[in-house]
């Protein structure tokens, strides 16, 4: 990725975590990073991120490509990813708060697949 990609996909995340209502101390779970490599990630100034975090990036990008295909209103996708979901038994952002990448892996599969099942 150029930089130029780099820093539009952290934008476009930090972006949808404000959507999701992610919280600093979730938001650091999720990507896996400490509070200080957060922080740096969050103001824009993370220029060089490692095939981890590129991975949970372009995952969670994903993810709400498939909610947007999935919901008319982007409002909705929004809001399932706090509410408790039958199949996981927990809401979307319970599950990602684990920090593990094969629960982003788990839910960005779990999406492509009901958006690409036939109705």
């Amino acid at each position: 990725m150029t930089p130029d990609q780099i820093a539009a996909l952290n934008r476009a995340i930090s972006k949808l975590f404000n959507r999701w209502q992610v919280d600093d101390e979730l938001g650091s779970r999720i990507l896996a990073l400490d509070a200080e490599r957060y922080r740096t990630w969050r103001l824009g100034e993370l220029n060089c991120p490692d095939d981890d975090l590129r991975l949970r990036l372009s995952l969670l990008l994903g993810i709400h490509v498939q909610l947007c295909t999935f919901f008319s209103k982007p409002e909705r996708g929004y809001a399932w990813m706090a509410k408790p979901n039958d199949v996981f038994g927990e809401s979307p952002l319970s599950m990602l708060s684990s920090g593990d990448l094969n629960v982003l892996v788990r839910l960005q599969a779990y999406l492509a697949a009901e958006t690409q099942a036939p109705f």
